[in-house]
């Protein structure tokens, strides 16, 4: 593995359903179907793709991806699976490591390599896509870009803020996509499918969304959302203090 890696950080598909609290059929095909296309993107984009899960979901993705490179996940802190994620795209030759969440759909091949394009042209370089919640779909670093995600508030709503706060007091140069929501917890659907009409990275998806409505309960809506991949909920709180926790 060479240059521009994909890493996308997931559980299996049928584990990221009920990670969500979704019907397994239907949510199952729903994330599978972002696990292809990931994959498709990678090689639209010219970016080798690899994958990082729980111990748990391993065996379950090399059944379903043979000929990828599965890694292990530690079983610690997001911000210490987060930071080993980036270590072993960087151990196996990555110039620059795109890490995304299995719970949203690709970003647009000519945005990803506009986004590599931003970190190899920057000693210090950060690539956010924000998510629609204050979360982020995606980040993208060099092994020259300094870790940052030790003083983020991973449970909060204001994620994007505050890898932007300590990119900007590390002297890191940003590059921002547009902003696309993510499927953090079933209660999300209704408004999702709603938000896929004008939402680009969604429409292609759609009717997948569409078949779950009926198989979540109403009352979800009301059901506090599990941690999702790169933002744990979308409470809002206090951010960290910069001056001290950014490294």
């Amino acid at each position: 593995m060479t240059g521009r890696t994909i890493v996308i950080f997931t559980r299996s598909p049928a584990a990221e359903a009920r990670a969500k609290r979704l019907p397994a059929g239907p949510g199952t095909a729903l994330f599978e179907s972002f696990l292809s296309a990931w994959r498709r993107t990678a090689d639209e984009a010219g970016a080798d793709f690899l994958v990082v899960a729980p111990r748990d979901s391993v065996a379950s993705l090399q059944e379903t991806l043979p000929d990828v490179d599965i890694e292990t996940q530690p079983d610690d802190r997001f911000d210490v699976k987060l930071n080993a994620a980036f270590d072993v795209a960087f151990r196996l030759g990555a110039s620059a490591a795109l890490i995304v969440g299995g719970d949203s759909p690709p970003i647009e091949p000519t945005e990803i390599r506009r986004a590599f394009d931003h970190l190899e042209s920057h000693e210090r370089a950060l690539f956010l896509a924000p998510a629609d919640d204050g979360g982020v779909n995606a980040i993208g670093l060099t092994p020259t870009t300094p870790r940052m995600f030790g003083a983020v508030n991973w449970r909060t709503a204001a994620v994007h803020r505050h890898l932007r706060a300590c990119a900007d007091q590390l002297g890191v140069t940003i590059l921002d996509t547009d902003s696309s929501p993510d499927l953090d917890a079933s209660g999300a659907i209704r408004s999702l499918y709603r938000r896929s009409v004008v939402a680009p990275l969604w429409r292609a998806y759609r009717w997948l969304v569409r078949a779950l409505i009926p198989l979540v309960p109403a009352a979800a809506t009301h059901v506090a959302p599990l941690p999702s991949l790169l933002l744990c909920s979308a409470r809002t709180t206090r951010g960290p203090p910069f001056a001290h926790l950014c490294s």
